[in-house]
């Protein structure tokens, strides 16, 4: 307040009403308190469920609104203390027109000494007052600027923890999914592997399969040619045969044949010998 301050713009609040006042204020700005309490409480909550993007913003947007709302409260605590001025206005007419009436009775030099006296308690009071008020709005606004900016670092801290620990899961996971991948490919390849492996060996049965029928095939015609060789060669050996027992039977009968002659012979040759002796 100006030196030139007149005792009647001073505003002197009595202790009881003084705590009131503090106690009021206390209590307002504990219901505050506890509503950005609440506000944190459920932004917390809300963060696990948002992406870490949007709860950033939801989190800009509640400090934004909390500033705001710390001005409105400040008109607001104005407001209050211009109605409280009002109120005390008529209590400090009062002091003061007893003063003037108790100064009335003194003489000047008194009147002077014991007006500066009492302006210079008003003075000190009522600078003692608003600096209090000032400070504990400023420690106020600070605690209040410096919990919420402690908040939104925690917040954010916890949101990048949030955020490394998914990316990590993430790639936890991704490294689990390829490796499923990888073991299913190299399972497919098993697989193939195996169904070319047995068709091979089916194909294989089959070569031989086949490779066995036509040798079987090979053996039975050979069988038939030997068979045919063999019963031509019987064929030609009856004949030989029959030629030679044909031929021994020609010769059977040339001997016969030449045994009869030479006994005709021999008895032709008898009978003329017997012919000549009976001459």
């Amino acid at each position: 307040l100006p030196n030139e301050a007149d005792l009647r713009q001073v505003i002197v609040f009595p202790k009881a009403e003084w705590e009131r006042i503090q106690g009021s204020t206390r209590e307002a700005a504990h219901i505050d308190e506890k509503k950005e309490q609440e506000e944190v409480h459920w932004d917390s909550k809300a963060a696990g469920k948002d992406p870490p993007n949007a709860t950033v913003s939801l989190i800009q947007q509640k400090l934004q609104a909390k500033k705001l709302r710390e001005e409105k409260e400040e008109e607001e605590r104005k407001l209050l203390d211009l109605e409280e001025a009002q109120f005390q206005a008529a209590k400090r007419k009062e002091v003061i027109d007893r003063v003037k009436t108790y100064l009335g009775y003194q003489d000047d030099r008194m009147r002077q000494f014991h007006s500066a006296l009492l302006l210079t308690k008003v003075l000190k009071e009522r600078d003692a007052q608003v600096e209090f008020q000032k400070s504990r709005l400023v420690d106020s606004k600070k605690k209040d600027y410096e919990e919420g900016q402690r908040q939104f670092k925690e917040y954010i801290l916890s949101e990048q923890e949030k955020a490394h620990q998914h990316y990590m899961n993430q790639q936890a996971l991704r490294k689990d999914q390829l490796e499923q991948i990888k073991e299913r490919e190299h399972q497919a390849d098993l697989a193939k592997q195996e169904n070319k492996r047995e068709e091979e060996e089916i194909q294989r049965s089959i070569q031989l399969y086949q490779l066995e029928i036509q040798r079987k095939e090979e053996k039975k015609h050979e069988e038939k040619v030997e068979r045919r060789r063999l019963y031509h060669e019987y064929v030609n050996d009856q004949k030989i045969i029959k030629a030679i027992e044909e031929q021994k039977q020609m010769e059977e009968d040339d001997r016969i044949k030449a045994h009869f002659k030479a006994k005709e012979i021999i008895a032709n040759m008898r009978k003329k010998k017997e012919a000549e002796m009976r001459r």
